[in-house]
């Protein structure tokens, strides 16, 4: 398992997207006065470089500098890069981050003199790991996007040292042994230190285990991406697992803090937890059963609209979405089709709306199934079709509101037990754990009703038949026990009311599979 450690720059597109939280340390520049502005390198052997560098405010976003002049408000400037020395003989070529405060009154050439540079010390007690690369960072604290960066291996990274109670600094490194990736990152206020000197100690990091299994994408999962986040929002270190297909498990040792883990493939899938040194942790994607996301039918204003953004999503993670689908929705009154549509990720105006004119109760189903653009589904691809029954009065009272969410709802299953392939032991009970999930979305009124009755069905003949299997009631979640099979699939059917007779019916064809 081969590390990748990725860091970006200031000045990436990423780094520009956004404006610079105001940091408190430099005064806005008087737009009167304009003034040509150059930058020039000198690197550790005192020689002259172009170097790509950027200004920065602490109030407005970065300005790109180079050799060649540029027109600037006069101000004070922060202003930093990465200067390269190059390698003479066998020695490696270095890198040093220089960050210089500069009051800008005049046209000028500000150089950034990579020579007082201090050599990044960043070392594992671990014996046998070996160091594949650092870096480092410094930031403004508060800001969003802004920070000058520089990597390279282990003993060709300097940084000149810079004090300032407004400045973060930060470090990033990767290690390896031949079982697992070590990767330490960590950032404190105070500027650039004298001594960038950092050991670490393998019990003061958190054990993290990455699980992708198989089954739920038509397409696999592609590398792992693990974000070192800080509350300054200045940084991001990148490192990269990867992921040899699933399915696959991966072990990461972490310096405790806020970590975010995402993979990709035909969509992406994210998830954020806080990691404490010495604690173990899981983190498990594309486990069965993939169902709904969180989207419900609302109206607004006597239209009641239904947007099928994510039919399939996983049940461990939150955050993402999978491609691609095809849904059909439909609407009914008294057993009356009012409206039907069926449309794909790709179609436009990915919606289905219809102007509510009367009071009753209204049925909504959806049906939602795996679609490749110009190729195929694969054959024994898990949640390939699943189906969704809403009933809900409208009102009159509803049909003058704006911004109700139905009060119906979404049951998210997780089978517990099984293996990377998402299979259950054959022959034995399968656990799983339900939980309901009530209709919300944010800025909109939600009119809830106590929960009246939840049942759940099993399939083992594609849906032909269907058993009730026991519901014992958890706190505020459900435990279903499905009886043993010996070989197949499962298709799960869950139904929830409410005391006012509100409805969700939900079902996911092969749902997982008895191994």
């Amino acid at each position: 398992m081969k590390a990748r450690l990725r860091f970006a720059l200031l000045g990436t597109a990423a780094a520009l997207a956004g404006s610079i939280c105001a940091a408190g340390s430099a005064a806005a520049a008087p737009a009167a006065d304009r003034v040509r502005v150059s930058v020039v390198g000198i690197d550790r052997a005192g020689a002259p470089v172009g170097v790509t560098a950027y200004a920065d405010t602490g109030q407005n976003p970065p300005v790109r500098l180079t050799t060649r002049p540029r027109t600037l408000d006069a101000g004070q400037y922060w202003i930093g890069a990465a200067i390269t020395t190059p390698g003479t003989g066998t020695s490696e070529s270095t890198e040093t981050l220089v960050v210089r405060h500069v009051t800008i009154s005049h046209s000028q050439t500000v150089y950034l003199d990579a020579r007082p540079g201090k050599l990044v010390r960043i070392s594992l007690r671990l014996p046998g790991a070996v160091n594949q690369g650092d870096a480092v960072q410094a930031c403004f604290s508060g800001g969003v996007s802004g920070f000058w960066g520089a990597s390279a291996p282990a003993g060709a990274l300097y940084a000149v040292p810079l004090a300032s109670r407004h400045l973060a600094f930060g470090y990033s490194s990767a290690w390896e042994t031949g079982s697992a990736t070590y990767y330490l990152a960590q950032q404190a206020l105070g500027g650039i230190p004298r001594h960038p000197a950092y050991q670490v100690a393998p019990a003061s990091l958190a054990k993290e285990t990455l699980v992708l299994r198989s089954g739920t994408t038509s397409g696999g999962y592609q590398d792992w991406q693990l974000d070192r986040q800080f509350r300054d929002q200045c940084d991001i270190y990148e490192l990269g697992l990867p992921a040899a297909g699933a399915p696959s498990r991966s072990t990461a040792y972490l310096s405790p803090g806020t970590w975010q883990f995402e993979v990709s493939g035909n969509g992406a899938w994210q998830g954020t937890k806080k990691l404490a040194a010495g604690h173990k942790y899981t983190d498990t994607f594309g486990a069965a059963v993939f169902g709904p996301g969180a989207n419900y039918p609302t109206l607004d204003f006597g239209l009641l609209d239904y947007f099928p953004e994510e039919p399939f999503g996983d049940p461990l993670q939150s955050v993402g979405g999978e491609c691609c689908d095809r849904s059909s929705i439909s609407l009914s009154l008294h057993g009356r089709t009012l409206r039907r549509r069926t449309m794909t990720e790709y179609g436009a105006n990915r919606s289905f709306s219809y102007r509510v004119h009367s009071a009753g109760w209204y049925t909504m189903r959806a049906v939602a199934s795996r679609w490749v653009p110009g190729g195929h589904v694969p054959a024994g691809i898990l949640s390939p079709r699943e189906t969704t029954t809403w009933r809900f009065y409208v009102s009159p009272q509803y049909a003058t509101l704006d911004s109700v969410v139905m009060p119906v709802s979404a049951t998210r299953f997780v089978p517990q037990g099984l293996n990377l392939e998402n299979q259950a032991p054959a022959g034995h009970a399968t656990r799983i754990n339900v939980r309901v999930l009530p209709a919300s979305e944010a800025g909109w009124t939600s009119y809830r009703y106590r929960i009246k009755s939840v049942s759940v069905q099993a399939s083992f003949d594609g849906g032909r038949t269907w058993r009730s299997v026991r519901l014992v009631r958890r706190g505020g979640s459900w435990v279903a026990f499905v009886p043993a099979a010996a070989a197949g699939y499962v298709a799960l059917r869950s139904t929830v009311a409410d005391v006012r007779g509100d409805s969700t019916v939900q079902t996911i064809y092969r749902a997982y599979q008895i191994g």
